[in-house]
């Protein structure tokens, strides 16, 4: 997902958040989410470090970062073995589904999707699966694609169907 070496990416992105935390923090807010995504790949304690400057950082009330946030944060979490983490997503996909930013973007109904499978709320996280495949053949963001299937087989398997 991030290159051949997940420990690079995982230290650049963390560099890279580094560099704009006072600047741009939703910004490095962003980039330690995918820190977090890049630290899970390489596991021990990478995931926390990230996890723990990510929770510090303010969103700005940006319902659409705090949904990437939120879901980087329960990752860490559920990893660390902490069943926390679900209250602050469960809000922020409340908060991004009322402000409609979900409605057109495949990548944001993805995000959607996979914050309601996180959730185990699966028939949702499958209905949501569904109109990103279909917004990304239609727009043509295909390299968003595989992920969303993924995420249809993964909601769907694991509600029997």
């Amino acid at each position: 997902m991030y290159g051949e070496d997940q420990e690079v990416a995982f230290d650049t992105l963390l560099e890279a958040a580094r560099l704009l935390e006072d600047a741009d923090p939703p910004r490095a807010a962003e980039l330690l989410a995918d820190a977090v995504g890049a630290g899970l790949q390489v596991g021990g304690a990478f995931v926390g470090t990230a996890a723990a400057r990510l929770a510090a950082l303010e969103t700005k009330g940006d319902p659409l970062r705090e949904l990437v946030v939120a879901q980087a944060l329960l990752s860490a979490t559920s990893v660390a073995g902490d069943v926390g983490g679900h209250d602050r997503l469960e809000r922020a996909l409340g908060a991004a589904e009322a402000a409609g930013i979900l409605d057109e973007s495949p990548l944001h109904l993805f995000w959607a999707g996979r914050g309601r499978f996180m959730r185990g709320h699966n028939a949702e996280a499958a209905r949501l699966a569904r109109r990103t495949i279909d917004a990304t053949r239609r727009t043509g963001a295909l390299a968003l694609l595989p992920q969303a299937l993924r995420l249809l087989a993964s909601a769907d398997f694991d509600r029997g169907q």
